[in-house]
């Protein structure tokens, strides 16, 4: 039993000392991570406030064969700026054809799932990037309004 409690004792020191050196390493490397060109990251983003830019409402039947489902969905786009909502704008018909090829792929179990959602977010923003390169533009985050399946 003696042994035993020794045994614990040196590997919970050995945890927490491993545990604290990770945290000094955080703290001396993780301030410079930040950096980007000799500017804080917090600084670079305040340059470029995001802005959003709604879409109009899809409706949109599901991939599903067994049974007809639907999606109506609401979303928003963030961009950095507002020329890149402009230019947005100008590759509307594009944007639109890439969330409705995206929506109809879509399956009623997936978009379920816990993750589903966040998935599909996901393939959003890089179907409608893809859309975007010649605008050179890139969305920096899909945000779901409005949401209902059945």
């Amino acid at each position: 039993m003696k042994n035993f409690i020794r045994h614990f004792f040196i590997q919970f020191v050995s945890i927490l000392a491993c545990l604290a050196i990770i945290a000094a390493v955080l703290l001396v490397v993780k301030p410079r991570l930040g950096k980007k060109g000799g500017q804080p990251a917090e600084a670079a983003a305040a340059k470029e406030p995001l802005v959003t830019l709604p879409l109009e409402e899809f409706t949109v039947n599901l991939a599903d064969t067994d049974r007809g489902h639907y999606l109506k969905i609401t979303m928003v786009l963030e961009l950095p700026g507002k020329d890149a909502a402009k230019k947005v704008e100008e590759f509307k018909p594009q944007v639109q054809d890439a969330v409705v090829a995206t929506l109809t792929r879509q399956y009623y179990r997936a978009l379920q799932s816990p993750g589903g959602k966040d998935q599909l977010k996901k393939q959003l923003k890089e179907r409608i990037n893809v859309a975007l390169r010649d605008a050179g533009v890139e969305v920096r985050n899909v945000l779901f309004i409005e949401f209902v399946m059945q």
